[in-house]
């Protein structure tokens, strides 16, 4: 089974255990896969960290460049993610005891429920256009 980090496949899972609970995909939609999904490894950038945190599933950031490191510490420092991995070292020898950790860690999943349910109840488009409104005025 492979770990894919971008279009390639880069790294190979070695665990027995993993390999039988690991897709690989190219794209995703989380949210639809929510249900299924115990986990996901991502790039953190910020539609991806967005899409994460609306299926509400714990998730393992792999950071690669520019706001990457900032959704990463901030899914950290809201609960869903135990830790960023680095992107010089995203292996089956780094990425499994981090994946154990979010998912067998209840409080990444509740965490991760939990925001969910903020998020809904948010209208993210409101506070913006009041803000366009002040300053166009």
């Amino acid at each position: 089974m492979r770990i894919r980090i971008g279009p390639t496949p880069a790294y190979v899972v070695t665990d027995p255990a993993l390999t039988r609970k690991v897709l690989v995909a190219d794209a995703a939609h989380y949210a639809k896969g929510g249900k299924i999904t115990a986990a996901v490894v991502h790039h953190a950038g910020a539609g991806t960290a967005a899409a994460v945190l609306r299926a509400g599933v714990p998730t393992i950031p792999v950071p690669v460049q520019f706001d990457g490191f900032f959704w990463a510490a901030r899914l950290v420092a809201l609960g869903t993610a135990p830790e960023a991995v680095p992107l010089r070292r995203p292996t089956a020898d780094t990425l499994a005891p981090t994946l154990r950790r979010a998912t067998g860690d209840s409080h990444h999943g509740i965490r991760a429920r939990e925001l969910v349910r903020d998020l809904a109840g948010e209208d993210g488009v409101a506070p913006v256009l009041a803000a366009l409104d002040r300053l166009t005025s």
